[in-house]
């Protein structure tokens, strides 16, 4: 379903955006703030910002100077609806990262052109992101995935003081599977482990391939208490499962570090990322099979 971030006070406009994204199975969401717009912008499912320059109190050239330098919202289109003055305005707008114009008032017609071409190309986006960013063996995302969006996560929770929490695990003495049962039955193992871990997770929690026969996991408004209850559904799902492939079948174990945020006050992903590491490593000196996070 198409997700629309409808910047608008306008009532005739946002009722149009609504019967156009009706019409495409679609939603709009309405903001009125560029503090809204910019949480609007961090969510997954919002495919399009509609920005209406009258909007009150909006500051055009601040928020989309943001808007540009945020890693997560800089991947969404801003379509600008207004009056513009020349060609030489929106050539600056779109040096300052819009997509599309829309003139006000809108035709009703052109206005359904421009945001179903908008979505269209979304989804061309999207499906290309994909490609790059997922982990084509586990179908989970990638490390690159992880190293742009843990900055950004980590940044709101310290910003808005809200919980966050991380895990790294990795699969105990993975390297024998694959020595005594070969290559493709560890490949089923990595799989069937994402699998796994994922069936835990609720919506917004973010599962990478961190390497090899590791994992992360980005917790978004998750404290130190509903990590651990997590975590630990994880390692029980994984030590309780069994792995087959034909005649050949093992169980497997993981080790986990985990660090949460504000119980752990990082200044940075670097430091975060250490911790984890390093507890990670302390899990397995403890004999596997175990979770670390203090």
């Amino acid at each position: 379903m198409n997700k629309v971030l409808v910047a608008s006070a306008d009532a005739s406009l946002l009722q149009r955006v609504a019967g156009v994204l009706h019409q495409l199975g679609g939603v709009a969401e309405v903001v009125s703030s560029e503090e809204e717009i910019t949480r609007g912008l961090h969510r997954d499912d919002t495919d399009l910002l509609l920005l209406d320059r009258r909007l009150p109190g909006l500051s055009e050239s601040r928020l989309l100077r943001c808007i540009a330098e945020d890693p997560l919202a800089g991947e969404v289109p801003v379509v600008l609806a207004g009056q513009f003055s020349n060609a030489e305005e929106q050539l600056e707008l779109l040096e300052a990262g819009v997509s599309e114009f829309i003139e006000l008032p809108a035709d009703p017609g052109l206005l359904a052109v421009r945001i179903k071409t908008m979505l269209r190309l979304v989804r061309r986006l999207d499906q290309m992101k994909a490609q790059a960013l997922v982990d084509e063996l586990t179908g989970v995302y990638n490390r690159r995935y992880l190293e742009g969006h843990l900055g950004v996560k980590f940044g709101e929770a310290k910003r808005y003081r809200h919980p966050f929490s991380f895990i790294l695990l990795d699969l105990d003495h993975f390297k024998k599977v694959n020595d005594t049962l070969g290559h493709p039955f560890g490949d089923l193992v990595l799989r069937q482990t994402a699998g796994l871990i994922r069936a835990q997770m609720r919506g917004e929690d973010m599962l990478t391939r961190y390497g090899g026969e590791e994992f992360a996991i980005i917790l978004p408004h998750t404290d130190l208490e509903g990590a651990v209850i997590l975590a630990e559904r994880v390692r029980l799902s994984v030590a309780e499962y069994r792995f087959v492939q034909g005649e050949n079948q093992i169980r497997i174990t993981v080790s986990l570090g985990l660090a949460s945020f504000p119980n752990n006050d990082f200044s940075n992903t670097n430091e975060l990322v250490e911790c984890v590491d390093g507890r990670l490593y302390r899990a397995k000196e403890a004999g596997r099979n175990c979770l670390v996070y203090c």
